[in-house]
């Protein structure tokens, strides 16, 4: 079936036991495991005097990850608009899409007034069901501190005709961008790096209000939040869309968000989502995000009764299970909301298991998709080819490739060997099988890369990211592929926080080698040993390594 595509949403969340600093690296971890994965699009959201979330500054976060990636689209979802000028908003996006062209997406949402806060969100009456997909009623925030909203909204400046204004900040942020800001005092400005700059602007909201109407009427994208106001996804996209007249798009576009954690089982998946109640409740009752409990800290500090009612909505629309129960409850999504595009949040104790629940969902949804159905589109990705897990029907061209790179690096090579290298679905059984691969499916190059605290072979030690049989087709070479690969095994490395890669010997190694020399990584000591690759078959092998403290520089685009 074809699928659209998936985008992350991150809030910059950090655990107990952790600091802001670690959810802020987790985050550019993020963002390079959601480049390679194929996810169409980054995306930071705003959150401020949050005890447990580190992103409040999405624009100075952005300027970091888009220095640490290269293709996927990076944005705010969303800049909350009473909390800057617009002429900071638009300097602050194009800054960033000055340095970084065809990638920057401004999403704006509407400043709340104090009146609203109290009550969050409009009162709906019940639980409706549509088309399988829950709507649930709305829950009011439990004993809101108005006093703490008070020094808050002072802190940053708001006022209450913030929300009033909004029309007009979003017409002058337009006009900032496109060069035609004309002020009342009939005064020359140039509003400069804003004016010309490469931006995307979209508008979130969370309800049939002023956002999604102003979204329709200046024939922008629009962004509805599912995951923060479920019961009321669909009167919010219904409004957008009857309200669409052609602007800086010719017809709607909808991405809708939604929490997700995924793991191989359900129960795993419910584990790791045990903390998301207890997270929640510390939103709505006014003291923001608390650092997310682990495991073990919610099971000794259960929700009582009367907490548990107050997230209920939250807790059962965020979808939590293995690949296929997830998989299952985001079409039924896709299909009711008609979303053009899903943008899936998670959030978890360990940042290790955020990014293995987006892997796992990455996997399972391409697997699903129709052949030859990319669900990122060209406009999203600059690079001729990506950078992603080999699928079992390419197993036996990956192989291919991999042996003929080794066959015209190399002189002699035992037949037993060769055939080693042509076998992936062994490889894929010891590790993961990395793969580049061009628009139309051609494989190029292959990397085998072991799972985290599982070596590929008995030489590489504890904590070292252990990878083999880097190789690139012979007619691929010189575009960079065995580059991008060698990096790809570093991203992979820094996001399991390992600070050591070993490798065997291969056609692509010499590059390899030179690029770990150009960014500094000192080369370990050399290991020899036998390697039995099959019952009472043993090979010689040379590992090589190199210690990653040093930070990568940033690799051009390709």
């Amino acid at each position: 079936m074809s699928r659209v595509p998936l985008s992350v949403l991150d809030l910059s969340p950090f655990g107990s036991g952790q600091t802001p600093a670690d959810g802020l690296r987790a985050s550019v971890g993020l963002a390079r495991a959601a480049e390679r994965l194929g996810y169409r699009r980054y995306w930071v959201a705003e959150h401020h005097f949050n005890p447990g979330i580190a992103g409040a500054a999405p624009h100075v976060l952005l300027a970091s990850v888009a220095a640490a990636t290269h293709s996927i689209r990076i944005g705010t979802a969303a800049t909350i608009i009473g909390n800057y000028s617009p002429a900071q908003v638009a300097e602050a996006a194009g800054v960033v899409a000055q340095l970084h062209p065809g990638r920057f997406d401004l999403g704006i949402g509407r400043s709340g007034s104090r009146s609203a806060a109290a009550t969050a969100l409009p009162a709906a009456p019940e639980d409706r069901v549509v088309d399988g997909l829950l709507l649930p009623a709305a829950r009011p925030f439990a004993g809101f501190d108005a006093e703490r909203f008070v020094v808050q909204a002072r802190l940053l400046g708001r006022t209450d005709a913030d929300a009033d204004r909004f029309a007009d900040d979003v017409a002058d942020i337009l006009s900032f961008l496109d060069g035609s800001f004309s002020p009342p005092e009939d005064v020359p400005i140039r509003v400069t790096p804003a004016e010309g700059a490469d931006v995307a602007v979209w508008i979130h909201g969370s309800t049939a209000g002023p956002s999604a109407r102003l979204a329709g009427e200046l024939g922008l994208p629009f962004g509805a939040n599912y995951h923060v106001a479920p019961g009321f996804v669909l009167e919010a996209i219904a409004e957008y869309r009857a309200a669409f007249r052609p602007g800086r798009l010719a017809e709607p576009y909808v991405i809708v968000s939604v929490d997700a954690v995924v793991a191989e089982t359900d129960a795993a998946a419910r584990r790791l989502a045990a903390g998301y109640g207890r997270w929640v409740h510390s939103i709505r009752a006014g003291q923001g995000a608390v650092p997310f409990p682990s495991p073990d800290e919610v099971a000794a500090d259960p929700l009582t009764p009367e907490e548990l009612a107050v997230v209920r909505d939250r807790l059962d629309t965020q979808f939590v299970g293995s690949p296929e129960t997830v998989i299952e409850r985001l079409e039924t999504l896709q299909r009711v909301t008609g979303a053009d595009e899903l943008l899936v949040t998670t959030v978890t104790h360990d940042p290790v298991d955020r990014v293995r629940s987006y892997e796992l969902l990455a996997e399972a949804w391409d697997a699903g998709a129709e052949p030859g159905v990319d669900t990122a589109d060209a406009a999203s990705v600059s690079s001729e080819w990506t950078i992603r897990l080999v699928r079992i029907e390419e197993y036996e061209r990956a192989g291919e490739v991999t042996a003929h790179a080794y066959l015209s690096s190399y002189d002699t090579l035992s037949d037993e060997y060769v055939a080693s290298l042509r076998d992936v679905a062994s490889r894929v059984r010891g590790g993961d099988v990395w793969v580049a691969v061009e628009a139309g499916g051609e494989i190029l190059g292959t990397v085998w890369v072991a799972q985290p605290n599982r070596p590929l072979a008995e030489m590489a030690q504890p904590g070292e990211t252990d990878f083999r049989q880097l190789a690139v087709a012979p007619a691929a070479r010189g575009r960079g592929i065995g580059e991008a690969l060698t990096r790809h095994v570093i991203d992979l490395a820094r996001e399991r926080g390992s600070h050591r890669v070993v490798m065997n010997s291969g056609p692509e190694m010499t590059g390899a080698h030179a690029l770990y020399a150009k960014l500094g990584f000192e080369r370990l000591s050399e290991r020899e040993g036998a390697w039995e690759v099959q019952p009472g078959r043993w090979i010689e092998l040379y590992t090589f390594g190199y210690d990653l403290a040093p930070e990568p520089a940033a690799a051009p685009p390709v």
